[in-house]
């Protein structure tokens, strides 16, 4: 955020990246931790209906479940309308919710989702490449040259290989094409550095994947933009 922001205005900038893998591995952990059953879904409704317009603390010890997982209930309810959120209290808006229909695939592709996130900043922080290559084509924008010499890595003369810069140029699997993956269904690739292609899959969120592996087996299968 810090080196967008500073980067808006073409002007030279100083922004410092303050990375802790063991601080990282943690919130992905929490982030991801918990895990819903139907079960959880019942004790929530059972917990909703003894608390229904009760804070957060309320509903913990109403319902038994954890914050985490007490989060990510009430995270899906509001999404179906049957509670609402304001002023640190929960209201239950349909009591007689069948706890059957709530979609816990939903939320398991959430966390998928969020865990690729995840996966992105921590190769962001390890890369020893173009930062700023990094950035630009992580959000889809193409970005040819090599090294931008401004970076870090690239102050330190940490150079990206001639195969990155030619293969980001251009090749079957080029930035912004569509593609499909037998496991994990449809994407856009959003970066390619020489020997990785990152995807970015409608439904599992980002993922990287070897070049020599997806030419080798076929992993990737390019599709029109309109499905």
């Amino acid at each position: 955020q810090e080196a967008g922001r500073a980067g808006r205005d073409g002007e030279f900038a100083r922004c410092i990246l303050v990375y802790r893998p063991a601080e990282l591995g943690r919130a992905a952990f929490l982030a991801g931790s918990a895990h819903l059953t139907r079960d959880d879904v019942v004790r929530g409704r059972e917990g909703l209906l003894k608390t229904p317009n009760g804070t957060l603390h309320e509903l913990e010890e109403a319902t038994g479940l954890s914050k985490a997982a007490l989060a990510g209930l009430l995270g899906m309810l509001k999404k179906d309308g049957i509670v609402a959120e304001r002023r640190g209290r929960v209201r239950l808006l349909v009591p007689d919710f069948d706890v059957e229909r709530v979609a816990l695939e939903d939320e398991e592709e959430r966390k998928a989702y969020e865990r690729s996130r995840w996966e992105m900043m921590r190769a962001y922080a390890e890369t020893e490449s173009c930062r700023r290559r990094f950035i630009l084509t992580y959000f889809g924008e193409a970005y040819e040259p090599p090294r931008c010499d401004h970076c870090d890595n690239d102050v330190l003369h940490l150079e990206a290989t001639e195969s990155e810069a030619a293969t980001a140029a251009g090749g079957p699997f080029a930035m912004q094409t569509h593609v499909t993956h037998a496991a994990f269904g449809e994407g856009v690739v959003q970066r390619v550095d020489g020997d990785t292609i990152t995807v970015l899959f409608e439904t599992v969120g980002y993922k990287t994947l070897s070049a020599a592996l997806v030419e080798e087996q076929g992993l990737l299968k390019q599709v029109p933009p309109d499905g």
